[in-house]
Protein backbone atom coordinates (compact mmCIF):
# COMPACT_ATOMS: atom_id res chain seq x y z
CA UNK A 1 0.00 0.00 0.00
CA UNK A 2 1.33 3.39 -0.99
CA UNK A 3 1.37 5.81 1.91
CA UNK A 4 1.29 9.55 1.81
CA UNK A 5 4.36 10.97 3.46
CA UNK A 6 3.95 14.22 5.38
CA UNK A 7 7.39 15.65 6.26
CA UNK A 8 7.80 17.95 9.22
CA UNK A 9 6.47 21.45 8.50
CA UNK A 10 9.02 24.06 7.54
CA UNK A 11 9.08 27.48 5.95
CA UNK A 12 7.97 27.50 2.34
CA UNK A 13 7.77 30.42 -0.02
CA UNK A 14 6.33 30.68 -3.49
CA UNK A 15 8.84 30.88 -6.31
CA UNK A 16 7.40 34.31 -7.06
CA UNK A 17 8.18 35.58 -3.53
CA UNK A 18 11.67 36.96 -3.13
CA UNK A 19 13.29 37.34 0.25
CA UNK A 20 16.13 39.69 1.00
CA UNK A 21 17.63 41.65 3.85
CA UNK A 22 17.66 45.39 3.38
CA UNK A 23 19.45 47.55 5.88
CA UNK A 24 17.97 50.63 7.51
CA UNK A 25 19.75 52.92 5.07
CA UNK A 26 17.70 51.49 2.20
CA UNK A 27 14.49 52.57 3.88
CA UNK A 28 15.83 56.08 4.39
CA UNK A 29 16.66 56.69 0.74
CA UNK A 30 14.54 59.34 -0.92
CA UNK A 31 12.45 58.64 -4.02
CA UNK A 32 14.93 60.74 -6.03
CA UNK A 33 17.78 58.47 -4.98
CA UNK A 34 15.74 55.40 -5.93
CA UNK A 35 14.92 56.90 -9.31
CA UNK A 36 18.62 57.62 -9.89
CA UNK A 37 19.49 54.03 -8.96
CA UNK A 38 16.85 52.81 -11.42
CA UNK A 39 18.23 54.93 -14.27
CA UNK A 40 21.72 53.61 -13.63
CA UNK A 41 20.37 50.11 -14.21
CA UNK A 42 18.42 51.06 -17.31
CA UNK A 43 14.99 51.10 -15.67
CA UNK A 44 12.16 53.03 -17.25
CA UNK A 45 11.46 56.47 -15.81
CA UNK A 46 8.02 55.24 -14.74
CA UNK A 47 9.45 52.34 -12.78
CA UNK A 48 7.35 51.79 -9.64
CA UNK A 49 8.85 52.14 -6.14
CA UNK A 50 11.21 49.33 -5.26
CA UNK A 51 10.07 46.42 -3.11
CA UNK A 52 11.92 45.75 0.10
CA UNK A 53 11.62 43.83 3.31
CA UNK A 54 11.06 45.88 6.45
CA UNK A 55 12.49 44.74 9.77
CA UNK A 56 9.03 44.03 11.13
CA UNK A 57 7.60 42.46 8.00
CA UNK A 58 5.73 39.16 8.02
CA UNK A 59 8.23 36.32 7.37
CA UNK A 60 10.38 38.62 5.23
CA UNK A 61 7.91 38.99 2.42
CA UNK A 62 8.38 41.84 0.01
CA UNK A 63 6.35 45.01 0.23
CA UNK A 64 6.61 48.54 -1.10
CA UNK A 65 9.11 50.84 0.61
CA UNK A 66 6.45 53.51 1.03
CA UNK A 67 5.86 52.60 4.65
CA UNK A 68 3.91 49.34 4.33
CA UNK A 69 5.79 47.14 6.74
CA UNK A 70 3.57 44.08 6.97
CA UNK A 71 1.71 41.56 4.82
CA UNK A 72 2.19 40.15 1.35
CA UNK A 73 3.06 42.28 -1.65
CA UNK A 74 -0.02 43.87 -3.16
CA UNK A 75 -0.50 46.04 -6.19
CA UNK A 76 -1.23 49.73 -5.69
CA UNK A 77 -4.94 50.15 -6.33
CA UNK A 78 -4.19 53.33 -8.29
CA UNK A 79 -1.85 51.60 -10.75
CA UNK A 80 -3.58 49.37 -13.32
CA UNK A 81 -2.44 45.75 -13.45
CA UNK A 82 -2.39 43.81 -16.72
CA UNK A 83 -2.11 40.04 -16.99
CA UNK A 84 -0.53 39.07 -20.32
CA UNK A 85 -0.92 35.64 -21.87
CA UNK A 86 1.84 35.02 -24.40
CA UNK A 87 2.50 32.32 -26.99
CA UNK A 88 4.62 32.04 -30.13
CA UNK A 89 6.90 29.74 -32.09
CA UNK A 90 10.03 29.22 -30.03
CA UNK A 91 12.95 31.32 -31.24
CA UNK A 92 15.72 33.51 -29.86
CA UNK A 93 14.73 36.97 -28.64
CA UNK A 94 11.05 36.51 -27.75
CA UNK A 95 11.41 37.60 -24.12
CA UNK A 96 13.60 40.55 -25.11
CA UNK A 97 11.01 41.72 -27.63
CA UNK A 98 8.21 41.51 -25.09
CA UNK A 99 10.23 43.15 -22.31
CA UNK A 100 11.30 45.97 -24.62
CA UNK A 101 7.69 46.69 -25.56
CA UNK A 102 6.58 46.73 -21.93
CA UNK A 103 9.42 49.01 -20.86
CA UNK A 104 9.20 51.38 -23.82
CA UNK A 105 5.53 52.05 -23.18
CA UNK A 106 5.81 52.71 -19.45
CA UNK A 107 5.11 49.26 -18.08
CA UNK A 108 6.91 47.44 -15.31
CA UNK A 109 7.42 43.66 -15.50
CA UNK A 110 6.26 42.29 -12.12
CA UNK A 111 5.83 38.50 -12.14
CA UNK A 112 5.98 35.85 -14.82
CA UNK A 113 6.15 32.16 -15.58
CA UNK A 114 7.25 31.17 -19.07
CA UNK A 115 8.52 27.99 -20.74
CA UNK A 116 9.13 26.23 -24.05
CA UNK A 117 6.57 23.49 -24.60
CA UNK A 118 6.34 21.33 -27.73
CA UNK A 119 8.04 23.91 -29.93
CA UNK A 120 5.98 26.82 -28.59
CA UNK A 121 7.13 29.45 -26.11
CA UNK A 122 4.29 30.33 -23.79
CA UNK A 123 3.72 32.08 -20.53
CA UNK A 124 1.90 34.52 -18.29
CA UNK A 125 3.27 37.92 -17.29
CA UNK A 126 1.92 40.44 -14.77
CA UNK A 127 2.79 44.06 -15.52
CA UNK A 128 1.83 47.38 -13.96
CA UNK A 129 1.42 50.47 -16.09
CA UNK A 130 0.25 54.06 -15.46
CA UNK A 131 -3.43 54.50 -16.25
CA UNK A 132 -2.74 57.09 -18.95
CA UNK A 133 -0.49 54.65 -20.83
CA UNK A 134 -2.55 51.45 -20.58
CA UNK A 135 -4.14 51.80 -24.02
CA UNK A 136 -0.77 52.72 -25.54
CA UNK A 137 0.86 49.58 -24.12
CA UNK A 138 -2.04 47.36 -25.14
CA UNK A 139 -1.84 48.61 -28.74
CA UNK A 140 1.93 48.08 -28.82
CA UNK A 141 1.52 44.50 -27.59
CA UNK A 142 -0.92 43.79 -30.42
CA UNK A 143 1.76 44.98 -32.85
CA UNK A 144 3.90 41.99 -31.83
CA UNK A 145 1.49 39.69 -33.69
CA UNK A 146 3.48 37.49 -36.03
CA UNK A 147 6.23 37.18 -33.47
CA UNK A 148 4.10 36.65 -30.36
CA UNK A 149 0.38 36.40 -29.75
CA UNK A 150 -0.25 38.54 -26.67
CA UNK A 151 -3.58 38.98 -24.93
CA UNK A 152 -3.92 41.60 -22.19
CA UNK A 153 -6.40 41.18 -19.37
CA UNK A 154 -7.15 43.52 -16.48
CA UNK A 155 -5.83 42.08 -13.22
CA UNK A 156 -7.13 42.43 -9.68
CA UNK A 157 -6.09 41.38 -6.19
CA UNK A 158 -9.22 39.37 -5.44
CA UNK A 159 -7.19 36.39 -4.23
CA UNK A 160 -5.80 38.22 -1.19
CA UNK A 161 -7.98 36.27 1.26
CA UNK A 162 -6.94 32.91 -0.19
CA UNK A 163 -3.26 33.83 0.13
CA UNK A 164 -3.72 33.92 3.90
CA UNK A 165 -4.75 30.24 3.90
CA UNK A 166 -2.16 27.57 4.81
CA UNK A 167 -0.26 25.95 1.94
CA UNK A 168 -0.27 22.29 0.99
CA UNK A 169 2.59 21.24 -1.31
CA UNK A 170 2.30 17.96 -3.21
CA UNK A 171 5.01 16.09 -5.11
CA UNK A 172 3.79 13.16 -7.19
CA UNK A 173 5.75 10.52 -9.09
CA UNK A 174 4.43 7.46 -10.90
CA UNK A 175 4.09 5.62 -14.19
CA UNK A 176 2.46 7.91 -16.73
CA UNK A 177 -1.13 7.16 -17.64
CA UNK A 178 -4.17 9.26 -18.60
CA UNK A 179 -6.12 10.99 -15.87
CA UNK A 180 -3.52 11.65 -13.15
CA UNK A 181 -3.96 15.43 -13.13
CA UNK A 182 -7.73 15.04 -13.26
CA UNK A 183 -7.76 12.65 -10.31
CA UNK A 184 -5.49 14.77 -8.11
CA UNK A 185 -7.23 18.05 -8.92
CA UNK A 186 -10.61 16.42 -8.29
CA UNK A 187 -9.57 15.45 -4.76
CA UNK A 188 -8.31 18.96 -4.03
CA UNK A 189 -11.42 20.60 -5.48
CA UNK A 190 -13.75 18.29 -3.58
CA UNK A 191 -12.19 19.45 -0.32
CA UNK A 192 -12.27 23.13 -1.28
CA UNK A 193 -8.53 23.60 -1.90
CA UNK A 194 -7.45 26.27 -4.38
CA UNK A 195 -4.43 25.48 -6.59
CA UNK A 196 -1.79 28.23 -6.64
CA UNK A 197 0.65 26.58 -9.03
CA UNK A 198 1.00 23.24 -10.80
CA UNK A 199 4.04 22.02 -12.75
CA UNK A 200 4.12 18.68 -14.54
CA UNK A 201 6.58 16.73 -16.64
CA UNK A 202 6.90 13.32 -18.27
CA UNK A 203 10.30 11.70 -18.77
CA UNK A 204 11.65 8.41 -20.06
CA UNK A 205 12.10 5.56 -17.61
CA UNK A 206 14.98 3.71 -19.35
CA UNK A 207 15.29 0.94 -16.77
CA UNK A 208 11.60 0.06 -16.62
CA UNK A 209 10.45 1.32 -20.01
CA UNK A 210 7.57 3.69 -20.57
CA UNK A 211 7.32 7.17 -19.08
CA UNK A 212 7.50 8.57 -15.57
CA UNK A 213 5.03 11.33 -14.72
CA UNK A 214 5.98 13.98 -12.14
CA UNK A 215 3.89 16.79 -10.72
CA UNK A 216 4.50 19.57 -8.21
CA UNK A 217 1.38 21.25 -6.84
CA UNK A 218 1.00 24.14 -4.38
CA UNK A 219 -2.54 24.56 -3.08
CA UNK A 220 -4.26 26.69 -0.44
CA UNK A 221 -6.26 25.01 2.34
CA UNK A 222 -9.41 26.93 3.39
CA UNK A 223 -10.41 27.16 7.06
CA UNK A 224 -13.48 25.03 6.33
CA UNK A 225 -11.40 22.09 5.06
CA UNK A 226 -10.60 19.10 7.27
CA UNK A 227 -6.85 18.37 6.90
CA UNK A 228 -7.31 14.79 8.09
CA UNK A 229 -9.91 14.18 5.39
CA UNK A 230 -7.60 15.63 2.73
CA UNK A 231 -4.78 13.34 3.88
CA UNK A 232 -7.05 10.30 3.81
CA UNK A 233 -8.31 11.12 0.33
CA UNK A 234 -4.79 11.59 -1.03
CA UNK A 235 -3.63 8.33 0.53
CA UNK A 236 -6.58 6.50 -0.99
CA UNK A 237 -5.89 8.05 -4.39
CA UNK A 238 -2.17 7.19 -4.26
CA UNK A 239 -3.08 3.54 -3.72
CA UNK A 240 -5.78 3.56 -6.37
CA UNK A 241 -3.71 5.02 -9.21
CA UNK A 242 -0.39 3.53 -8.03
CA UNK A 243 1.69 6.67 -7.59
CA UNK A 244 3.85 8.07 -4.80
CA UNK A 245 2.58 11.32 -3.25
CA UNK A 246 4.44 13.35 -0.66
CA UNK A 247 2.67 16.26 1.00
CA UNK A 248 4.00 19.09 3.10
CA UNK A 249 1.73 21.41 5.06
CA UNK A 250 2.79 24.97 5.95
Amino acid sequence: MTAVDFPRPGIIRSRFERVADVDAATHDRTWDERALAGRRHGAAASHRPMLCRGRDSDEGRWQRCSGERAGRPRYDALVPVLVLTVIGDDRVGLVEALADTVSTHGGNWERSQMAELAGKFAGIVVVTVPADRTAELTDALRALDGLLEVSAHSGTDTGADQRSWPQLTLDLTGNDHPGIVHDVSAVLSRHGLSIDTITTDARDAPMAGGMIFEAHVVARVPPSSDPAAVRAALEELATEIMVDISADEK
